[in-house]
């Protein structure tokens, strides 16, 4: 998480700002998509280049789902069925 906030620093002091929801959303996102990741090759053999690839891979997809139009019709289609979901498990009841 680290290597995260130095990252996020340095693109502030750069000028890159997004607000606060943004950022929050990409350190939840970033953190569950390692968790995926890791998950998904839980019975492969663990190594130091394994993690750090899922590192990468988890920096780049939180990046691309927080701070993209892409990222936000994703979340946005994610929230709908989401809910199309509750509603379906709230009518079996």
């Amino acid at each position: 998480m680290l290597f995260e906030t130095i990252a996020v620093a340095a693109l502030w002091v750069a000028g890159f700002r997004p607000s606060l929801r943004a950022s929050t959303l990409y350190f939840v996102v970033e953190q569950a998509v390692y968790l995926l990741l890791a998950l998904a090759f839980l019975g492969a053999e663990p190594g130091p280049w394994r993690a750090v690839g899922f590192h990468v891979l988890s920096i780049a997809g939180a990046a691309l789902l927080s701070f993209t139009d892409g990222g936000r019709q994703s979340r946005r289609w994610l929230r709908h069925q989401g809910w199309r979901l509750l509603k379906r498990a709230a009518k079996v009841k």
